[in-house]
């Protein structure tokens, strides 16, 4: 991470090991193992000896991030002098071995973020504004979240405080996906489901073009096998307006008496596997993104949602709303200040007035916390109206 006045540094972790769990016994980590010690440890056998002492060096090349980091930083400062910037770079790779019935699954995951932070003051007001992407290539992304950032920033400085109570809020593509993840995801997560979820097969009343998809194959953090050895596959949790299929894992797939799904996983040896989200979307509709804004009398339009939390049981969910704009007679008006918006499930679901069909991915980026497990995750959808949303301070 780097900001205006300074460059950035690099750090880097290692952690190489194997969890070994068998029923009636506990759980064992073994650290910094030999790949004839890993071998060993899938036929049910201990190590002989202990693993080597420390972790091997990890070559790291910053070649990639220092250059990135830099490039944006001063272009940003150059284009917008009296701003301040900061940039971050995240990135893992992951390599996973999994046992289970005496086979050896592989599976790689890994991921790069770029994430601009910018801040601005002028006569007495201040801004900030964020802009992120996933890398996948090298392709040349830094002008576009420059412009992003600093466009936002100088529009910010006029943002005026939105009007609590009930609105209709049309979500920028790809920022819905946070909604459906935490409305949706979360109370089709079949260990809460168990418990209790306001997500029941005969729930009615959804706009009939809705379909919720999670599918960890394409997540940021991508995986193939989860945690237990299991392929992962799509799962439809709404198709055209019905709840469909639940996320598994192998326990709550044995206890219901239904098929893994491939979401077991964990965010460490020391932890249970739980069934987890890994990209949850909102598939494209058939409506006009401009129509559907253009339809709107008075509303919200949300750019940027950065944090949010929802109650499975009773469907309730609130979302922190960082970057947003007034709908006035169908036509953005002024930014609005950092606030609330609150709903309920079902109605939620029931409001939907339009699905566009310009589906996005990953505007938002960050991680979904469960039990005090962090895992990386992604979330995408198309522009869709809804209403009976409340704003709050």
């Amino acid at each position: 991470m780097a900001a205006s006045a300074g460059y950035p540094g690099v750090s880097h972790t290692v952690w190489a090991g194997a969890c070994v769990e068998r029923p009636g016994r506990s759980l064992v980590f073994h650290s910094a193992l030999l790949p004839e010690q890993l071998e060993s440890l899938v036929t049910g056998e201990l190590p002989e000896s202990g693993a080597p002492s420390g972790h091997p060096e990890l070559a790291v090349d910053p070649g990639p991030a220092v250059g990135v980091i830099s490039g944006a930083i001063v272009e940003a400062q150059k284009r917008l002098p009296r701003g301040q910037f900061r940039a971050r770079w995240v990135e893992f790779d992951q390599q996973v071995k999994i046992g289970r019935d005496g086979s050896v699954f592989g599976d790689r995951r890994s991921t790069r973020r770029f994430r601009l932070e910018g801040s601005l003051e002028r006569g007495g007001r201040t801004a900030t504004a964020v802009a992120e992407r996933v890398v996948q290539s090298d392709n040349n992304y830094i002008s576009s979240l420059v412009d992003e950032t600093i466009e936002r920033l100088e529009a910010r400085l006029d943002a005026a405080p939105p009007v609590p109570g009930p609105t209709t809020v049309v979500f920028a593509p790809a920022i819905g996906g946070i909604w459906a993840h935490e409305l949706v995801g979360h109370a089709a997560e079949a260990d809460l489901v168990a418990q209790g979820s306001w997500l029941t097969p005969d729930i009615g009343g959804a706009h009939p073009g809705l379909t919720v998809i999670d599918d960890p194959r394409r997540a940021r953090a991508a995986w193939n096998v989860d945690d237990e050895g299991t392929p992962a596959r799509p799962v439809a949790l709404f198709h055209e307006g019905r709840a469909r299929e639940r996320l598994h894992s192998c326990r709550t797939a044995s206890d219901s008496g239904a098929k893994t799904t491939g979401h077991g996983r964990r965010g460490s040896y020391r932890e249970p596997v739980l069934p987890r989200m890994g990209c949850t979307f909102i598939a494209n509709g058939t409506d006009d993104p401009n129509e559907i804004l253009q339809k709107v009398h008075e509303g919200i339009y949300v750019r940027r949602m950065e944090s949010a939390h929802t109650d499975p049981t009773t469907g309730r969910a609130v979302f922190r709303v960082t970057d947003a704009d007034r709908i006035v007679c169908g036509k953005l008006a002024e930014p609005l200040r950092l606030h609330l918006l609150e709903t309920v499930g079902g109605k939620a679901l029931a409001a939907i007035e339009g699905i566009g069909n310009d589906l996005a991915f990953d505007r938002c980026i960050g991680s979904c916390h469960r039990k005090g497990q962090p895992l990386s995750t992604s979330v995408g959808a198309p522009t869709f109206c809804t209403g009976l949303m409340t704003v709050r301070f």
